[in-house]
């Protein structure tokens, strides 16, 4: 009986025992994020470690992802874009030259989480895929559905499903959505991700992204927003894994960010 139990996978065991049992499992190595105040907060990103990067619409959420993915790139770390918010050919023009290696679907028929585990795993098992960045959670959700079921729960879902594939197959995911409206220049927080607390709650990491500036003017109806300056504020509402909160200034220049100071 004592052998049997030896052999079960799901047999309690002690905390030393397991800690014994570390001594044989790969090492798992954090990678930085190319910004160093945000390393100095988060550590940088680990394997099975699911990122939230929010923000209003057209405050660089996509680019900062960008970012992400050259830095990661350097370090060995290859990619892949699920793009639903811009075509292909925008994403990768938005991309500061030369172009870093990542990998993206050549089209997005489906949104399922079935199908994109499926293109994941292509990937992972092509082209040694370890990142993930789904741009962006909003354009996922079916919102015939919601006559039918809550949003904010379907949402909350789908996020928890990202976490388990990222867990599951060892892969640093970063998920971008929007914030809920905000009428005032305040700072947002994660209560601000729009649909859903659940989404925020989910995540290992959460970045918001942060410029200030004015509205559109009448002047000049084509413009979304008017920034003060080229500057932007990345706050961490919340990293589970160093516990730490903090702001981290940046500078977009040459189609990138860099961080001030």
């Amino acid at each position: 009986m004592a052998d049997e139990i030896k052999d079960e996978p799901d047999r309690v065991i002690s905390s030393h025992d397991f800690i014994s049992e570390l001594a044989n499992y790969p090492v798992v190595n954090r990678v930085a994020t190319g910004i160093k105040g945000l390393d100095d907060l988060v550590d940088g990103f680990g394997e099975g470690e699911l990122i939230l990067i929010s923000g209003k619409s057209g405050q660089g959420k996509t680019t900062l992802a960008q970012n992400f993915v050259m830095h990661l790139g350097n370090q060995g770390i290859h990619s892949l874009f699920f793009s639903y918010e811009v075509p292909n050919r925008q994403l990768v023009k938005k991309f500061v030259q030369p172009i870093p290696l990542f990998y993206m679907p050549r089209t997005l028929p489906y949104k399922s989480i079935e199908w994109m585990e499926k293109k994941i795993l292509e990937a992972k098992s092509k082209f040694g895929v370890k990142a993930v960045v789904i741009d962006h959670l909003h354009y996922i959700i079916d919102l015939k559905l919601s006559a039918q079921y809550n949003i904010s729960t379907m949402l909350g879902a789908m996020v928890r499903d990202f976490k388990t594939l990222a867990r599951r197959h060892g892969l640093i995911i970063f998920v971008l959505c929007h914030l809920a409206k905000i009428t005032t220049e305040r700072r947002p927080t994660m209560d601000d991700v729009r649909d859903s607390s659940l989404i925020a709650g989910e995540a290992d990491t959460v970045i918001l992204i942060h410029r200030t500036g004015n509205k559109r003017s009448k002047k000049n109806p084509d413009a979304e927003f008017i920034f003060a300056d080229n500057t932007s504020m990345l706050y961490v509402d919340k990293a589970r894994w160093t516990g730490n909160l903090g702001r981290v200034q940046l500078a977009f220049e040459n189609g990138e960010f860099r961080e001030l100071g």
